[in-house]
């Protein structure tokens, strides 16, 4: 039976001595936890490094793989291929080079010098590539070096050219027009030259008109070309007669711009 008599307290230094083992128990619980949390912060971190390292190395072969393929590419864009022919052509004073295209694609390049492609000036190191079937004439009033590449039905340099009429045909029209321009600011009526140029088929006549057509426009004039052939028709389709206002100078390869021709059939009401 229990009595506040026989009731004897625990001693007192064991109490405290059981207490304290239990907060040393607890404080070492504590560090290998904080111990853990850090080494866990420190594996995360380096984890973290290698993966950054890895995605940079990663990026720098990335990028060194495409310059490589770009330089490699532009290398070989200005390669000649080596299946295909190349010619070079020294040009003198008053030289034109004429070839015609065969079945592939031809080439031209103006290495050095001033030359141009009927009235056009060719840009220095620029490629003009020409389809086939292409007659094409360079012609150079000083000097120049041309290169072809591709291959070629035709290709010659002709000392003999008819460049010079063309010229002074040229010098004529412009001398008329600076006439009727000092008429019109006199205040009376005048109009500008018209030239009409006839012929056989096959003979050049588009060719002339193109040449003088482009020589007007190198001056600062606007000419309109009208083409009344109805049989091959370069303005339009065949059976057409066709206008075109002329404000800068023909493609080396195209020709002129024919976005907005004026075009009729030759059977519809004018």
């Amino acid at each position: 039976m229990f009595t506040a008599k026989n009731y004897k307290p625990k001693d007192k230094h064991v109490c405290c001595q059981n207490d304290k083992q239990k907060a040393q128990s607890l404080s070492l619980t504590l560090i290998d936890s904080s111990w853990s949390s850090n080494q866990h912060i420190s594996d995360y971190k380096s984890a973290v490094k290698k993966r950054y390292s890895s995605l940079r190395t990663v990026k720098e072969t990335i990028t060194s793989n495409l310059l490589t393929w770009i330089f490699s590419e532009i290398m070989e864009s200005t390669k000649s291929p080596p299946d295909q022919d190349v010619q070079e052509f020294i040009l003198k004073e008053d030289n034109e080079l004429r070839f015609e295209v065969a079945n592939g694609d031809v080439m031209l390049e103006l290495i050095d010098g001033r030359a141009e492609v009927f009235g056009t000036e060719l840009i220095q190191h620029k490629k003009y590539v020409f389809p086939p079937g292409s007659r094409v004439a360079v012609f150079t009033w000083k000097k120049a070096v041309v290169e072809l590449v591709g291959k070629t039905e035709s290709a010659y340099v002709a000392e003999q050219t008819p460049m010079i009429i063309y010229l002074n045909t040229h010098a004529a029209l412009e001398q008329l027009r600076e006439h009727a321009e000092s008429v019109v600011m006199q205040q009376e009526q005048a109009r500008g030259p018209s030239l009409m140029i006839v012929g056989p088929t096959d003979v050049g006549k588009t060719t002339v008109c193109r040449i003088l057509c482009n020589y007007a426009v190198r001056v600062g004039r606007t000419p309109i070309f009208v083409d009344l052939d109805v049989g091959q028709g370069s303005i339009s389709v065949p059976g057409t007669v066709g206008a075109l206002y002329i404000e800068k100078t023909a493609d080396v390869v195209e020709g002129f711009d024919k976005k907005a021709p004026l075009v009729y059939h030759v059977c519809s009401d004018f």
